[in-house]
């Protein structure tokens, strides 16, 4: 694919999505999404893929546009010096992403773990401690009991298995 330029009309539109991004500094996401989508119309397709490392003629366009975004955030920062930009251009990116092709709701997880991994995560440390207690008080012991049976019956485990520390 070859480097294109930008028409004027779309480096308008840019630019100032970008500086209203900087200048917000991060105190509102809505300029950071207006950043994104602007970037998601206007920009090269799916410009949020493209890591720092890529060497394409793409990824050169996507990292001149990220610089920019950089040297405004340090221009609009109160010392000129912002302090993470990259943690910044990670969330744009993120809301590029998002706004492209929605938001992936089938886990419902944050952090993107499936809910059976996150019950197993969970559950399972949980019910060792439970079980390596000398004594638990009745309120204890119904929790175990619960937790064994979520484990067992909901998870499908083998609750002889993770005892064994297997």
């Amino acid at each position: 694919m070859n480097v294109t330029t930008v028409s004027q009309a779309c480096q308008t539109l840019i630019d100032t999505a970008r500086n209203n991004a900087a200048e917000s500094n991060g105190a509102t996401a809505s300029s950071e999404r207006n950043y994104a989508t602007t970037l998601n119309g206007n920009f090269v397709p799916d410009w949020f893929s493209y890591e720092a490392t890529d060497v394409s003629d793409i990824g050169k366009i996507v990292k001149a546009e990220k610089e920019k975004f950089y040297k405004a955030l340090h221009e609009s920062h109160h010392n000129k010096k912002h302090p993470n930009p990259s943690t910044v251009w990670a969330r744009v990116r993120k809301y590029g992403n998002e706004a492209q092709y929605g938001v992936e709701e089938s886990t419902g997880a944050k952090h993107g773990k499936s809910p059976d991994l996150r019950i197993t995560d969970d559950l399972v440390p949980l019910y060792k401690f439970l079980k390596r207690q000398d004594s638990l008080s009745d309120k204890q012991s119904i929790v175990l009991m619960y937790v064994g049976s979520a484990l067992r019956e909901g998870m499908g485990m083998d609750l002889a298995l993770i005892e064994s520390g297997k």
